[in-house]
């Protein structure tokens, strides 16, 4: 077993931020675990505050006060990076992509393990499987 990153586990939209703005290529990070929330995790979690639960360090599953379940995930962790190259990194992103900039932001307070500072993006199934369009 390989201590790396598959890229085939990687969503679309994650594969293409970390392709243009991590300082590592995909090859060089450590894999982690994959994220998925069951019917019975979903269910049992709808009456409770905006979170589900956290996965790993690397990716979140959330629920907004809407009730949308989304998939945090951590493109640049402030303990990694510099807050100068994860703020230039997000702006850029959020400048060449302005329809995805209300989903790729950098946190002003620590989440769920996540460190205030990372630069995340928030991806909704229903907005990526077209029933959104």
């Amino acid at each position: 077993m390989t201590n790396k990153i598959d890229p085939s586990t990687l969503s679309g939209t994650e594969l293409l931020l970390r392709q243009r703005y991590a300082k590592h290529t995909l090859l060089q990070e450590s894999l982690q675990s994959p994220v998925s929330a069951s019917n019975v995790e979903l269910l049992h979690t709808h009456k409770q505050a905006n979170k589900v639960s956290p996965v790993g360090s690397q990716e979140v599953i959330y629920k907004s006060a809407s009730g949308r379940t989304g998939v945090i995930t951590v493109l640049m962790d402030s303990t990694k990076y510099d807050d100068a190259d994860i703020t230039n990194a997000c702006a850029e992103f959020n400048n060449l992509h302005p329809e995805r900039m209300s989903n790729s932001y950098q946190l002003p307070c620590t989440y769920e393990g996540i460190q205030a500072g990372s630069w995340v993006f928030i991806e909704y199934p229903e907005e990526t499987n077209g029933s959104n369009k």
